[in-house]
Parts: structure tokens; C-alpha cells; sequence
């Protein structure tokens, strides 16, 4: 696989986005002109390139990964945010916190949280936050393709 850069211009100034092709098949990674475009974006908070990466290539739906809390909470309110997914290994100072603070930025949202089966506390946090759905690694990855259709 390999990496290839394209520069997209707008009115607002030059974004980046990448793509990668593989075989022929080609994922592009949305840049902000395209999010500010789509009608319905899965918006992911994971700091894991390889998890981004499974993300990304399991749906044809547009994905928009920020890989701080910020910048994730920096998109509330928008009306193309059909679903948030977070990673609850993301390196932050407290996740029950931040847990807390997206189930209330994204109210009318499908929430989706996934993180290590020990961590009970964090799935604990995540469904009183109002998360709709929150499962073990394991679980997100083998059936990840349909938790993000």
C-alpha cells in the first residue's frame, strides 16, 4: 500500500487530505471542505494510526478522525454528525470526564464507545454519559464493518 498526498484548494485557504490505493481500490481520508460538504459523517476520536486505519477502510461512509478530545468536541452542534465512535484508549488526562463531556456535546448522535474488556469503569462511564452502545475491543473489531454502516 502505498501514500499518496493531494492537495485540495478552497476559498478558505489550502487543506490536505490523503489517499491511499491499494489494489485499485482507494480510501480517501475527508479533509475539512469535505466534511463541511457531507450530510451524514461518522466522526471518530482514536489516536491509534491503526485503528484510524480499520476504521476508515470498513465503511464507504464518509469518517472524519480527530485524535484529540478538542478537536472532537470542537464539531458538536454540527447537524452532519450521525454518529460519534471513541476510542476509550485515547490518551487523555480522564476519560469518565471526557466520556461525560461528548454525551452531552453530542445529544441526538449515535454514541459508540469501545475499549479494553478490564476497563470496566470506562463502560460504565460511557453508558451513564448516554453512549447507545458500548462493547469490549474485541467485539468492535470483529464486527466493526455493521457498528459503522
Amino acid at each position: 500500500m502505498r501514500d499518496l498526498t493531494a492537495r485540495v484548494e478552497s476559498g478558505a485557504g489550502p487543506s490536505i487530505g490523503l489517499a491511499k490505493l491499494d489494489g485499485g481500490h482507494q480510501t480517501r481520508i475527508m479533509t475539512h471542505d469535505d466534511y463541511n460538504k457531507q450530510e451524514a459523517v461518522i466522526l471518530v476520536w482514536c489516536d491509534d494510526l491503526m485503528m484510524s486505519s480499520r476504521i476508515r477502510n470498513a465503511t464507504d461512509a464518509p469518517v472524519r478522525v480527530v485524535r484529540t478530545l478538542h478537536d472532537l468536541l470542537q464539531l458538536a452542534g454540527n447537524t452532519h454528525v450521525r454518529r460519534v465512535v471513541v476510542d476509550m484508549a485515547a490518551k487523555t488526562a480522564d476519560m469518565k470526564a471526557d466520556l461525560a463531556k461528548i454525551g452531552e456535546a453530542f445529544k441526538g448522535s449515535e454514541l459508540l464507545a469501545f475499549g479494553s474488556h478490564t476497563k470496566t469503569d470506562l463502560f460504565d462511564a460511557a453508558k451513564s454519559a448516554g453512549f447507545d452502545e458500548v462493547m469490549p475491543n474485541s467485539l468492535f473489531a470483529k464486527r466493526i464493518q455493521s457498528y459503522l454502516a
